[in-house]
């Protein structure tokens, strides 16, 4: 009799809906996430000397999202470099001739952010190639390093 009784009342705990608080489902509502590759070019009103970026963010997965949007609090929708304002700088920082901080530039943030984790992938890539010890998983992806890695001639 007990073991039916704690039966039935399991069976009428699975039948119950579970749903998020209305705090969690508004931080996964905000929380969209790009999947696929994302197009990166130049804020509006400058002018691209070279082709706009074709950005795989679904490969960057790996990493939290904080690794390059690093002023998101986590609960925010995820704004872009120079929407934010945070690297909206729009003028190259060699004509801008000013003691602002290069960073806050959007072409030296994407350089400096992509290629610098890139370049160090290469460099520990290039140690574990070079060190002769016996792999048991691939070497990692570096990324690309080059200009027209990312910005392919039309």
């Amino acid at each position: 009799m007990i073991k039916r009784l704690l039966f039935s009342g399991l069976l009428l705990l699975m039948l119950i809906p579970v749903t998020p608080r209305a705090s969690e489902k508004a931080t996964m509502d905000a929380l969209f996430l790009p999947v696929g590759t994302l197009t990166l070019a130049a804020p509006r009103g400058v002018e691209m000397r070279r082709s706009p970026v074709a950005f795989p963010h679904s490969r960057h997965f790996d990493y939290t999202c904080k690794t390059c949007h690093h002023t998101w609090d986590g609960h925010s929708p995820v704004m872009g470099c120079a929407a934010s304002g945070c690297h909206a700088r729009a003028i190259p920082v060699k004509e801008a001739k000013s003691d602002i901080h290069p960073i806050r530039f959007f072409k030296e943030a994407y350089h400096t952010s992509c290629l610098g984790c890139h370049r160090r992938l290469l460099q520990q890539r290039h140690q574990m190639v070079t060190s002769g010890a016996v792999m048991k998983q691939p070497l990692p992806n570096t990324g690309p390093t080059g200009c027209i890695q990312c910005h392919p001639r039309d």
